[in-house]
């Protein structure tokens, strides 16, 4: 018998290939259990925070609406009541 390891890139390629074997006869086994709501969102989450991290420093300080020169007049912490 001859063993053949298949890495799909998504999990979509993965069913289309799942079904394809299944179609062809032939016997398969998935190393690992994909589920239909696995998706890159877990993987882009930590990417972004990591990266949002990196972006400010420790000794950074915290701003105050005091410390703004030009306001934003357009703006409103409570977009809902403009509605």
């Amino acid at each position: 018998m001859t063993s053949l390891i298949v890495t799909p890139a998504n999990t979509q390629e993965f069913f289309l290939l799942k079904e394809l074997l299944q179609k062809m006869k032939i016997e398969f086994k998935p190393l690992s259990i994909i589920s239909p709501d696995d998706d890159d969102s877990e993987d882009f989450y930590k990417f972004s925070s990591t990266n949002l991290s990196r972006a400010y420093s420790d000794d950074e300080p915290e701003y105050t609406s005091a410390m703004v020169k030009e306001p934003n007049l357009g703006y409103s912490a409570n977009k809902e009541s403009q509605s």
